[in-house]
């Protein structure tokens, strides 16, 4: 025997929300899993995570690696952190991992490139979800995405400066080291730009680059005076294997800077067109001479070469 369809209109909508429901339950999924589920979960993972602390220090390091190439993902109720960097910064990311002391694991992944068959190998970290990141979360996705505000840039001191600086820090020929603020908007840019003014005195410019999608994305130059200020304030913290990214001299790059300065304008003149050029003659007197050797190893006997050589203006 088939058993009759129950008939669930007479019942009430959810206590809660008043949202339809198609049984005799008092609640709706959503607000059980928020009401019942979500306080039982968080005091499950406190009681199981009750040692588990966060310092000062680690909590710098978690600040500084947020604003670079950390995230909080939310898993369940509590969030988790995690990073990849490459197998190259291997030991900057266990020390990392040391100072933080969360529980996490510490593994190599493969991840393909784009459009061939091969993998390359990256080091990725993540921390257990945990309710001790929960604030951290709400600091920096109070909508979901990430963001900076001056509540987060007053509490960063110098080692968090620095692990953002190892980070998504870099530094070129002229002695202007960089922050690749890609992911953030120009209005962030405009508010680091002022904190690093007022706070440590460094003056800064936000420069722009354009991606494939020809989409703007902002950075952070300071020029060559303002450079010695940063690296002074981070130099104690920074890592050893991180080293190459402050390992310069800035007097050195000045020198080789005029040095280049002088020899362009040391140029030669072209034999030839009179033309300046670095070498004894200029590109384009290069390329006539290339094509008027290939010619020339032509033999002469048909009429249409003879022709081509009458045309083309050399002086044999």
């Amino acid at each position: 025997m088939k058993k009759p369809n129950k008939d669930y209109s007479k019942n009430n909508g959810c206590i809660d929300c008043g949202r339809l429901i198609q049984n005799r339950s008092k609640r709706c999924r959503i607000c059980y899993a928020q009401n019942y589920l979500r306080p039982l979960y968080i005091k499950r993972q406190q009681k199981k995570y009750k040692d588990v602390t966060i310092t000062p220090q680690a909590e710098q390091i978690l600040l500084g690696s947020l604003l670079g190439d950390g995230t909080l993902f939310k898993h369940k109720y509590s969030p988790s952190f995690r990073e990849i960097h490459c197998l190259n910064q291997k030991e900057y990311l266990e020390w990392k991992s040391k100072i933080l002391n969360l529980p996490s694991n510490l593994t190599i992944i493969n991840i393909p490139k784009n459009g061939s068959i091969t993998n390359y190998k990256e080091i990725f970290y993540q921390t257990r979800s945990l309710p001790q990141l929960a604030p951290y979360y709400n600091l920096f996705y109070p909508y979901g995405k990430k963001v900076v505000t001056k509540e987060i840039l007053n509490n960063l001191h110098p080692l968090g400066l620095a692990v953002w600086y190892m980070d998504d820090g870099s530094y070129n020929k002229r002695g202007v080291t960089t922050i690749h603020t890609n992911s953030f908007p120009y209005e962030y840019h405009i508010l680091i730009q002022n904190w690093f003014k007022k706070r440590w005195n460094i003056s800064t410019r936000i420069g722009s680059t354009k991606s494939k999608n020809l989409n703007k994305h902002f950075l952070i130059h300071i020029n060559q005076t303002n450079t010695q200020k940063f690296i002074k304030i981070i130099k104690p913290f920074i890592h050893k294997s991180m080293f190459y990214k402050i390992d310069f001299d800035i007097v050195a790059i000045r020198e080789k800077n005029k040095q280049e300065y002088i020899k362009q304008k040391a140029r030669t003149f072209c034999p030839a067109c009179g033309n300046n050029c670095i070498g004894s003659l200029c590109i384009k007197c290069q390329y006539k001479t290339r094509i008027r050797d290939s010619v020339l190893g032509i033999q002469l006997e048909d009429s249409l070469t003879k022709q081509l050589l009458k045309n083309l203006k050399f002086k044999y």
